[in-house]
């Protein structure tokens, strides 16, 4: 393979496992806030507490740049299921299926 192609393999590759890192943090945080809002703070500097609020400035700020990312993604995938509808609901017309005879 030529430098250019393995460069950008590893840079595709680098850049799915930090997408991947940064949702899967995003989602251990909304479980952990999840699980523990409930709780009931033992004293002035609850452990908890102080998690559940580094959990949401770190959604806040991964949030930012997600939002937009899922935009985008949104539209793709409302795009894809868009046309495969519309493909389904107008099926291919033929002669056959409009039962035209065709004579030699």
């Amino acid at each position: 393979m030529e430098r250019g192609k393995v460069e950008n393999r590893i840079g595709r590759t680098l850049a799915l496992i930090v997408a991947t890192l940064l949702l899967l943090t995003a989602c251990l945080s909304f479980l952990y806030i999840g699980l523990e809002a409930g709780h009931h703070c033992e004293d002035e500097d609850c452990s908890v507490c102080c998690c559940i609020r580094m959990c949401e400035g770190l959604i806040r700020k991964i949030g930012s740049g997600i939002s937009t990312v899922s935009a985008t993604a949104l539209f793709i995938l409302i795009t894809i299921i868009a046309k495969s509808v519309m493909i389904s609901n107008n099926p291919v017309e033929t002669l056959v299926s409009r039962k035209i005879r065709l004579n030699d």
